[in-house]
């Protein structure tokens, strides 16, 4: 949270001291794509950043139009459908945990760019040894 200009919320929520001063021992600034980005920009992407339970909840929070206003509204609308995909590598490991093998061992072809993302899973493309499409 501190990384993406966040450090006000540990005040707010009248966290420890030493949460409030952790991003300047961590000599940790604002990414330069974020400077000046309005607050609930850089919610959605500390939530993007800290993965599938945080995203889930902002899908849920972007229902609240009871409790925030349009332009936090508009952001959490954001994780429903715009998630940043898993990265190929990490696709790879996630197969081979899962399915005990890499996807080239597995699959005739698997295409390492998902097709859909979203706060739990993506899926992929893949073509079984036989011949059959398959999503995964």
């Amino acid at each position: 949270m501190i990384r993406h200009g966040l450090g006000e919320f540990a005040q707010r929520l009248k966290l420890p001291r030493a949460m409030e001063k952790a991003g300047e021992w961590l000599n940790l600034s604002l990414p330069e794509n974020e400077s000046g980005q309005p607050t609930a920009v850089r919610v959605r992407l500390a939530f993007e950043e800290l993965g599938p339970t945080f995203i889930k909840l902002g899908q849920i929070l972007s229902t609240r139009v009871d409790v925030f206003p349009p332009d936090w509204i508009e952001e959490f609308e954001k994780l429903q459908n715009r998630v940043p995909p898993v990265p190929a590598e990490a696709v790879r490991r996630l197969v081979k945990e899962a399915l005990g093998s890499e996807p080239g061992e597995l699959f005739a072809e698997f295409d390492m760019r998902p097709i859909g993302s979203a706060s739990i899973a993506q899926v992929h493309r893949a073509r079984l040894k036989d011949g059959s499409e398959v999503a995964v």
